[in-house]
């Protein structure tokens, strides 16, 4: 019997009989929307489209895993407004039927959490993914304080409260299901992890994943702190190199160099790495005080390094300023565009329901 609770959504791009089989196990358990995402043999998808419960939506050109998600995410607000979420998965074969049955059960027993099925990585498991995954999962412990066993796993359950979230993520490829991780995070959707068996058929040759630049998409969406970091260091240190040339003063030439970057890096961070939406008076004000406060901490470092080790102002600003980083980082994300609230249940925000009103292909 077929439950409409929960739908079903497979990305595809040049898929084999794989997907077929795919469908066919799991089309009894729940709808099926396929998106075929500019496939070149379309013989595949004509035939699963005339199984019962499967629908193919079609991009006419290749435009991304993320990109495919988002239109079948947009179909089923609008084809099916009563759905508690939705569960993604695979259409390469990596993804067990049974696994994909467990998944769906968990989001029904937690409608307001991101699901997550877990690989084990026992066995033999290519290098790349192995490594891919510790790499991604640390990186997005230290810079986002997102803590999950598997990071790159496409097999999650996704409250319908996502979904209008996620559509307007502005990215296409690989690297949306990280910026998903992190938007859950942000909207205070509880994590939810479900071991689920690992699976790679010939080394996982099926993939479509590109080692470099769908690694660099990912770690793109993680490194947007620092990209900022940089833009507006390059201010900060330039105000500060020309006001201790004419003044020699250490304290000044510190304050004004951070005074000058403050709002350009403020928008930035707030707008470009932490996505921050809301509380911008309150949010500037602690900036505002971060910074003061973080200006008087260089200064006497800075002045540490110069009396006691020789160093001279000028050449030791900037190690002083990679060595404060992760504490700015830090306060930051915590304190000052951290966007949950003590009286918000986790899963509860309430984003946009308004569906786009682009059509999918």
């Amino acid at each position: 019997m077929t439950c409409t609770d929960i739908v079903g959504v497979i990305p595809a791009y040049n898929p084999d009989e794989t997907l077929s089989e795919l469908v066919r196990a799991l089309c009894c358990d729940f709808p099926l929307i396929v998106v075929d995402d500019g496939s070149h043999d379309r013989v595949i998808f004509e035939q699963i489209h005339t199984i019962d419960g499967v629908t193919v939506l079609t991009h006419a050109a290749n435009r991304g895993k993320g990109a495919a998600l988002k239109t079948a995410f947009q179909y089923i607000l609008e084809h099916h407004p009563d759905s508690i979420g939705v569960v993604t998965l695979d259409a390469d074969g990596q993804h067990l039927p049974a696994d994909v049955v467990q998944v769906a059960r968990h989001l029904r027993k937690k409608p307001a959490s991101l699901v997550v099925g877990v690989r084990r990585f026992t066995g033999n498991v290519p290098l790349r993914s192995r490594l891919g995954n510790w790499l991604t999962r640390s990186v997005m412990r230290v810079f986002l304080n997102i803590r999950l066993t598997d990071t790159q796993t496409g097999l999650r359950g996704i409250p319908a409260a996502m979904l209008p979230v996620l559509i307007d993520i502005a990215c296409d490829r690989y690297e949306f299901e990280t910026e998903m991780l992190y938007m859950a995070n942000k909207h205070g959707f509880v994590f939810d992890e479900v071991p689920i068996h690992t699976v790679y058929l010939n080394a996982n040759q099926s993939s479509h994943f590109n080692p470099i630049l769908d690694s660099l998409r990912i770690y793109w969406t993680l490194f947007r702190h620092m990209l900022a970091g940089v833009a507006s260091a390059v201010v900060d240190y330039g105000v500060y190199l020309i006001v201790l040339t004419i003044s020699g003063h250490i304290l000044s030439s510190v304050c004004l160099g951070r005074l000058s970057s403050l709002l350009i890096n403020f928008l930035l961070v707030k707008h470009f790495t932490f996505r921050s939406s809301s509380g911008g008076k309150r949010q500037f004000l602690l900036y505002l005080l971060q910074v003061l406060g973080m200006a008087f901490v260089t200064a006497y470092l800075v002045q540490m390094a110069d009396s006691v080790f020789g160093i001279a102002p000028a050449a030791s600003k900037i190690p002083v300023d990679i060595l404060l980083y992760p504490v700015n980082f830090l306060i930051q994300r915590s304190l000052i565009f951290h966007t949950r609230h003590a009286d918000e249940p986790p899963g509860q925000s309430k984003p946009d329901n308004k569906a786009q009103s682009k059509q999918p292909e």
